[in-house]
């Protein structure tokens, strides 16, 4: 599942199946989201035991804590990575003593903004103000935040290609994600969203990367390497255009989807 969500409820009563929804907590093109209102969460806990009401709000911070460490990159997608989504949220259930309840996971067959499903599913407008909210996050983020999954365990990330080291690099380039064994495997975001310069400039910069790397490789006796350009679906025609202009184009590396990152390593 690339996007789904599960609804977070409070039982008010434990003798029947009463229960108010309070939150939650999405995963959309593998960007986490959460929100929680606390205005029903003051409703529900009202029938319930101070210490049990300290337990679920605490749960509730810690849960939106996670998920903001989650979109700066400082710890795992474990949360969100099948099959170990749904697995943990049933864990989840059964804490509390069965009073802060998640649904079972509702998958989407595209992402919807966050703020359109807390609306339709908590009854009240997101707070934009909330900790929760990710701030500027492009496809690079959702890319690094992607690539911490355990199978890129034997990647480097964010490396820095140095013209001392490279002998077709001019200046120091980062690239996203990189392997080096007998042959060089690399992965490199590019964000069609941004303006056609930054995209120009994208392709130009991974095109130096390619071509340092394919020298290196050949100067030291390697196999030629494997190169991706990562992207997503982008729906502006003009942005279709150029994609299948690159496609055309007999370039030394393959435009990819990022769904199609894990096939390729």
């Amino acid at each position: 599942m690339m996007h789904f969500f599960t609804i977070l409820y409070i039982k008010t009563n434990r003798f029947s199946d009463e229960k108010i929804a309070v939150g939650l907590l999405a995963n959309l093109d593998n960007v986490p989201y959460f929100g929680y209102s606390n205005y029903k969460v003051g409703i529900a806990l009202k029938s319930i035991s101070s210490d049990l009401t300290r337990a679920i709000k605490r749960s509730l911070s810690l849960l939106e804590k996670d998920v903001n460490m989650i979109i700066k990159g400082e710890t795992s997608l474990s949360l969100f990575d099948k099959p170990y989504a749904e697995k943990l949220l049933k864990k989840l259930t059964l804490k509390k003593r069965g009073v802060l309840i998640y649904s079972d996971l509702i998958e989407l067959k595209s992402p919807i903004a966050f703020n359109r499903l807390y609306k339709k599913y908590i009854g009240e407008l997101w707070s934009f103000d909330t900790p929760s909210k990710p701030k500027n996050i492009g496809f690079k983020n959702t890319f690094h935040q992607f690539t911490l999954d355990k199978k890129f365990n034997d990647f480097s990330r964010k490396k820095v290609l140095s013209p001392d080291e490279y002998s077709m690099i001019y200046s120091p380039i980062k690239v996203d994600l990189w392997r080096k064994t007998n042959y060089y495997t690399v992965f490199h975001a590019i964000d069609f969203q941004k303006s056609l310069s930054g995209i120009q400039s994208t392709l130009v910069q991974f095109k130096l990367i390619v071509e340092g790397l394919m020298e290196d490789s050949r100067l030291n006796g390697m196999s030629k390497g494997r190169y991706y350009l990562v992207y997503q679906n982008p729906k502006h025609p003009k942005v279709l255009e150029i994609i299948q202009r690159i496609k055309k184009d007999n370039f030394n590396f393959e435009l990819i989807k990022l769904s199609e990152v894990k096939d390729k390593v």
